[in-house]
């Protein structure tokens, strides 16, 4: 196998611009061949990774002693099948989960960033060096090892950006390096995919956040505003008056003070002056009703001269006649 070079790097991980560089389509063959996700429409995500840059390079940073830069390369998306089957082996893939939503996601780590990490965490080769030749076998324990702390590492950073919308912890479940046992959702499943790049003197290499929209679902909401700090909700400039408007329409509260259920056969047999027994005693509370709600109980009685209600008990949907 022939070392990697950039253009196996973009077939694994893909190029930000490349979606722009693709033909305009429109119509019903737009809707149906289309296959790179809009991120604009989740903008928090970036306001996500930069956070998560920051504190991901102090991490790294107390990792290892080897100097080090991280940046971002940028949010990009696509459907899962389609960037878990561009990926140019070898690699590994990091299958984790997102707590408390129980929704799973993909880190993936580039060959090139593999092996500069594995250096790095082992303190061995420094400088401009040929990465190591891997044709004809896979990767030892001690590789999957080290490569599985880094995972980690990039999870807990992770978290830690992802605070700035909710609180969340990334837990990694197992390592992989075959694209089709990481695959989490279905390949047709429309995905975000933030890419960030680690420089140490000469190596490194790129590594994917891979995140299916159903996994960001419980905060599509809060990932759809554009700047930190912006209420997702309704504005005061038009709720407050649509709130006095509502609290000003009349509602029909009635007064009840029996119910008696009758046949449409002793219902049509009343005559004047026929008496109805109720059950009720005479001192017994009415109930507020409110379009078949009962809403509270109050004591009948007078006052200034007219009927009145005293309340028993406060309003409350949960009341039962």
């Amino acid at each position: 196998m022939s070392d990697f070079d950039q253009s196996d790097i973009d077939a694994l991980f893909g190029d930000v611009g490349e979606a722009s560089a693709q033909p305009k389509r429109s119509g019903i063959r737009a809707l149906i061949e289309t296959d790179v996700a809009d991120h604009q429409r989740l903008p928090m995500l970036e306001v996500v990774c930069d956070r998560m840059l920051r504190s991901f390079a102090t991490s790294m940073r107390a990792l290892t002693t080897d100097p080090m830069e991280v940046s971002l390369v940028g949010v990009g998306g696509g459907r899962f099948g389609d960037i878990m089957n561009r990926a140019a082996l070898p690699a590994m893939f990091g299958v984790f989960r997102i707590e408390p939503w129980n929704s799973p996601a993909v880190i993936a780590i580039e060959p090139g960033l593999i092996f500069a990490a594995v250096d790095a965490l082992l303190g061995g080769r420094q400088g401009n060096g040929a990465p190591p030749r891997v044709e004809g076998r896979a990767f030892t324990s001690i590789e999957t090892s080290l490569v599985g702390r880094l995972m980690e590492q990039v999870l807990n950073d992770f978290s830690v950006g992802f605070a700035q919308v909710a609180p969340i912890t990334a837990r990694l479940e197992r390592i992989e390096t075959s694209p089709r046992f990481a695959s989490v959702v279905g390949p047709s499943i429309v995905s975000a995919h933030c890419q960030f790049r680690i420089d140490m003197e000469g190596r490194g290499g790129r590594f994917g956040l891979l995140l299916p929209t159903t996994s960001l679902d419980p905060v599509r909401e809060q990932l759809t505003l554009r700047f930190a700090g912006e209420s997702s909700g309704t504005q005061d400039s038009w709720a407050t008056p649509i709130e006095e408007t509502v609290r000003m329409l009349p509602l029909p509260l009635n007064a009840v003070v029996g119910r008696k259920v009758l046949t449409l056969k002793a219902l049509e047999a009343l005559k004047i002056g026929d008496h109805l027994a109720f059950d009720p005693e005479p001192e017994a509370p009415a109930s507020l009703v409110l379009d078949g709600i009962t809403l509270a109980r109050a004591q009948l009685g007078r006052r200034a001269g007219r009927a009145a209600l005293r309340l028993q008990n406060g309003l409350s949907r949960e009341c039962t006649a």
